[in-house]
């Protein structure tokens, strides 16, 4: 019985440790910035502090407005590198899934990069930093 017991408070230390790991592995590792001049918002990727190799590349990105989805594309054969985009222009090699609609000045609105084994996101407010950097 004293074994049963250890085997189970072991083997939920385990999975309890393996799931933290995953979720590090799998976390941000894109820095999103986006830059608003006047009609356009550009959106530009960088490696963050956890990604230190390997070529950034991405398989779908997201622009949603609460729950809804405003903008939304993906790659349909593999990870394709992004280094920079304009909102409604969808990339080479990519296939839009929601076109994209007009972005309201003061909504808040969240961007998702996804790539294999990371992602990154970024939350701003439109229209609110016109001609700055929002980090």
């Amino acid at each position: 019985m004293k074994f049963m017991k250890s085997f189970v408070i072991m083997s939920k230390i385990s999975f309890l440790i393996l799931t933290s790991i995953s979720l590090t592995s799998c976390s941000r590792g894109v820095d999103v910035l986006v830059t608003e001049n006047s009609d356009k918002t550009i959106f530009t990727m960088k490696k963050g502090s956890f990604l230190e190799f390997g070529e950034l590349c991405f398989n779908r990105i997201e622009v949603l407005k609460g729950e809804d989805t405003v903008w939304s594309f993906y790659s349909p054969n593999n990870c394709i590198g992004l280094k920079s985009l304009t909102y409604g222009d969808v990339p080479n090699g990519f296939s839009e899934i929601v076109k994209s609609q007009k972005l309201i000045s003061g909504r808040e609105y969240l961007i998702v990069a996804r790539g294999y084994g990371w992602y990154g996101e970024h939350k701003w407010i439109s229209g609110a930093n016109k001609g700055l950097e929002s980090r």
